[in-house]
Parts: structure tokens; sequence; C-alpha cells
């Protein structure tokens, strides 16, 4: 029988008294266990992997389980200091560095940045000249980055260590390191926040292409997406020439692990408190909105405000202020618009019931009585709740080019 004296021993010394301890389920040995593991900090991974007798895949598990309420701990720590680092341009790396680490086992040595840092190192070693296209071949055919075709919500898939370890991954997860990549290589690839399939995109001259990262890094021209919906074909243009805030992508992360946690039978342990940090995401980005989105347009003296909802004058249709001008900015008035030359607002409106965007002036709106939600597919991308008769605006601008 191992001895509680054991406990008051150095902490690396005692790893394997400890180690003989772990299914002692009394409430002072295992409080005790808990506090000399944590203590190890990130000692405790290396002493594992240099043990004589490497611990057993039973025994992993269980530390990770113990240590699972200290590692929640030290993420929401980091998570606020997150928060509030806007402006980063690491922003990303670091927001998937923190989720990386708190997925990651006990035995886990890597650091993503120096995986990202040696990926990069290695394909300049072949191509002095970077650009995207060699990028992308180098990395989802040299390196066999691929789609995780089965088991697409395992929690791994979004951990971008094991996605580089297991060479497969989300569409959201392959992009993003095509991203950190690039950036090291400064090569300018951003995401595209495409509805149930995330992309990448870069500009090439004159024309928009985009990434497919999920199909072996598959490159398309707009034409190509459009023509695969044709019914939807304003919306899908104006999605690809969207910027997707760093938030938004992440956000997009946090929601494909809490389902995968979902489906694995962790709702309780991992899913609802991945829920606490989108909560806080979401919550940071509203604050930031209120206090950011006045000011933009209030020299203007609008009517209506983004979020609002308003009706064509003498007519049925209804819609919710995406955005606004100060004036005309178009390249020729909506066809449902009289030609105008006084100087007032002019809205971006997304109508009801199809994927309509009208541009009119503000003599053709008047207040909607209705004060119900609308359906359109871009409503999801520019606001991020709806209360009280209008819209909540997110921080996503409205594409201008």
């Amino acid at each position: 029988m191992i001895e509680r004296s054991t406990l008051r021993m150095a902490p690396v010394e005692q790893l394997p008294h400890l180690l003989r301890l772990l299914d002692d389920d009394t409430p002072a040995v295992r409080k005790a266990v808990v506090e000399h593991l944590e203590a190890l900090g990130d000692r405790l991974g290396p002493a594992l992997d240099s043990m004589p007798e490497p611990p057993a895949e039973g025994q992993l598990e269980l530390i990770g389980q113990l240590l699972l309420p200290a590692k929640q701990r030290r993420l929401e720590e980091k998570w606020e200091a997150w928060l509030r680092s806007e402006g980063n341009p690491r922003r990303l790396e670091k927001a998937m560095e923190l989720l990386s680490d708190f997925l990651g086992s006990p035995l886990r040595r890597r650091r993503l940045g120096e995986a990202l840092d040696r990926l990069a190192a290695e394909y300049r070693l072949n191509e002095p000249q970077p650009e995207v296209r060699s990028l992308v071949s180098f990395l989802f055919l040299a390196k066999g980055l691929r789609g995780a075709q089965v088991d697409y919500y395992r929690p791994e898939n979004s951990d971008l260590l094991q996605v580089l370890e297991r060479r497969q991954g989300l569409p959201i997860s392959l992009v993003i390191l095509l991203l950190l990549v690039a950036r090291r290589l400064d090569l300018k690839v951003e995401g595209c926040n495409f509805p149930g399939h995330f992309l990448a995109r870069f500009q090439e001259g004159k024309e928009l292409v985009l990434i497919d990262c999920f199909h072996e890094g598959r490159f398309l021209d707009l034409q190509e997406l459009t023509q695969l919906y044709p019914k939807s074909s304003q919306t899908i243009r104006t999605i690809a020439r969207l910027a997707t805030p760093t938030e938004a992508i992440v956000a997009r992360v946090l929601r494909n692990l809490i389902r995968a946690f979902q489906q694995v039978g962790q709702a309780e342990s991992q899913g609802a408190f991945l829920e606490s940090l989108l909560r806080k995401l979401e919550g940071h980005q509203r604050r930031w909105e209120r206090n950011h989105q006045k000011a933009q347009w209030q020299a203007i003296h609008p009517l209506f405000w983004p979020g609002s909802l308003v009706r064509l004058a003498e007519s049925d249709r209804r819609g919710v202020v995406v955005d606004l001008d100060p004036e005309f900015k178009g390249p020729r008035p909506g066809r449902d618009a009289a030609v105008t030359t006084s100087k007032q607002p002019w809205y971006h409106v997304l109508i009801d019931d199809g994927t309509t965007i009208q541009y009119l002036p503000e003599e053709s709106w008047q207040a909607d009585s209705l004060r119900t939600p609308i359906r359109h597919p871009l409503i999801p991308y520019f606001f991020s709740g709806f209360e009280g008769g209008r819209y909540q605006r997110n921080g996503l601008a409205w594409p201008r080019d």
C-alpha cells in the first residue's frame, strides 16, 4: 500500500507514487493528488514523458479528468485577457493556441507557434519566393492535410496541433492553418465565412479566388461558386466579399467544439464551459458595437439605423436596414426609386423572404409596424440577435467594393 506521506515529497520525484494513487478516490487523497499535479504545471508533460515506465492510457485519461477544473480556470483567466487584445496581429493565433493547450493531452510538449514556424520554414526551403498557390499545394498535397471524412465533429478536429498530427480537420481548422502559415510568409489570405463550409480567399490581380481547404485546397472563382447556388447568386457574391473578423472565426470554432463535446457525451463537463467562453465573446462584441456604432452614423441624422425594420412606401415588401450611406454612393439608383438629387441617406436593406438586397433613398422607406423577424440568408452574418422589434447589428462591415 502506498503511504499518504509520499505526497509530501518533491513534486517531480513523487510522480510515480501519484500515478499509483490515481485510483484512490478518498476525498483527502484525491484532493492532495490534484494539488500536486497542478503544482507541476508545464513540467507535467515532460515529466510524464521521461518516466522509465510511461503512464497507461487510462492513467493519462484520469489525469486529464482530474486537471480539467484547473485547466478551465486557467483558460477562463486567459480568455478575459484575450478579449481585451483587439488590434493584436496574432489575435487569431493566440485564441487557437489557448484552445489547443486546453484540449491537449498532459503529455503534449509541442506548442502551436513552434509547429507553424516549422511548416513555414520547410515551405521556404523550396519556395524562396512565396506565393499563395504553391503554399496551398504544399499544405494540402505535399503535407497531406485534408478534410475529416469520418467522425467529422470529433473535438480533435478543432485542435490545430492534433489536426497537424493527424493530417485532417474541419474546413475552418484547415483554413486557419493556411492563414497562420501565410501570415508568416507575408502572404495575404483571409477567411470566408461561407455557410456550412468555411473557405479561404485571396486576391489574384483583379480576381477574387476562393480556396476549399477541405478538398485538397481546391481553387474556385466566384462565378463557379454562384453557379452552384444560382438562386442565391447575389447573396453568395456578398458573402464572398465580406471580411471575416477574428471574433467571427473564433466563435465558429467554439460552436463546432460545443457540438463535438455534445456528441461525445461531454456536454456538461466541456460543452457548457465552452458555451460560457462563447457568451463572453459575444457579450464583448455587443459592448464594442454599442460603443462604436452610433458614432459612425450620428453625423448623418438618419431616420433609420442598422437593425431597424422598414417597409417600402406603398408596398408590402419589408426588410431590415443593414447599412447606410450619407448620400447616394452606388453605380445607379435602384429601379424602384425615383431619381433624386436631394441629399439624404441611402439604405442597404435585406428584403424579407428571399435573397434580395435593396439600395434606396430614405424617402422610399417607412417604419415597419409588424416588428417581427425577417427571413434572409445574410441575417446571421450582420446581426447578433433580435430583441424589442429590432435587430442588433454586429461589427462586420458591409462590403463597399
